[in-house]
């Protein structure tokens, strides 16, 4: 919660904050991201055996709805009578070697050395998803909207 606090202390009151997060890859586990995510973690436990990424030491609930709004309330900072929460699901047909390209940049993994591991795990498991030559990713992400109150509510 550290973050949405830093957030709150930096907005002028009235002001939205405006943030994405992923919907939960506990809780959508169909979609291909999936299966390249976790062919990329198993060739870094390989080497790392106790490697733990930010899906397993986060605060689990800014991935639900009621979560988010836990999460916010409890701050004191933001007029809830603002908040929205969206859903939104970007698609994209990527080649296999665009699909590697993105996991050897993102979480954790673009910072590791070993990123020719990570690399060749995404590769091999994407063009295994391929079809025609394609890999349809899809990553559903919630937007979430809420303005900074104009008066903070004391927390009890």
């Amino acid at each position: 919660m550290p973050y949405v606090l830093e957030a709150a202390r930096v907005l002028r009151p009235g002001r939205a904050l405006l943030f994405a997060v992923n919907r939960g890859w506990k809780n959508d586990q169909t979609g291909n991201w999936m299966p390249v995510y976790r062919a990329v973690r198993a060739a870094v436990q390989t080497l790392h055996p106790h490697f733990t990424d930010a899906f397993e030491i986060d605060d689990g609930r800014i991935y639900s709805d009621e979560g988010i709004r836990e999460l916010l309330a409890h701050t004191g900072c933001f007029d809830m009578n603002t908040l929205s929460i969206e859903i939104a699901t970007p698609r994209a047909l990527l080649t296999p070697d665009r699909v590697a390209a993105i996991y050897n940049r993102m979480y954790v993994f673009g910072s590791l050395p070993e990123r020719d591991v990570v690399l060749d795990a995404a590769l091999r498991c994407a063009q295994e998803l391929a079809q025609d030559g394609l890999v349809e990713i899809e990553i559903p992400f919630r937007i979430v909207s809420v303005k900074r109150a104009r008066r903070l509510v004391a927390i009890k």
